[in-house]
């Protein structure tokens, strides 16, 4: 919902924070999107979720190479860390 358009097409980064910046001041919120990213690895944490569940989700590489690599989970698994917010 924060972005218009096809959900497959790429935005720059600029553009994605003009798209930010105008969400957040229709909701007159001053928060950014860094910020969403420490709150939903804090609550997963906070949750016990799967560090390499939680890496995934994130779009980042694991701290441990050895867990990003050999370690892999399934759909099912990134749901169920998911489900973990509630």
């Amino acid at each position: 919902y924060l972005f218009p358009g096809d959900t497959h097409t790429h935005i720059t980064s600029a553009n994605y924070y003009v798209h930010w910046q105008t969400v957040m001041r229709k909701l007159n919120f001053s928060h950014t999107p860094h910020e969403c990213r420490h709150t939903f690895r804090s609550r997963l944490d906070s949750a016990g979720a799967n560090k390499t569940c939680i890496d995934l989700l994130m779009g980042h590489k694991s701290g441990s190479v050895g867990e990003r690599v050999y370690t892999h989970k399934t759909v099912a698994e990134l749901v169920e860390t998911i489900i973990l917010l509630r």
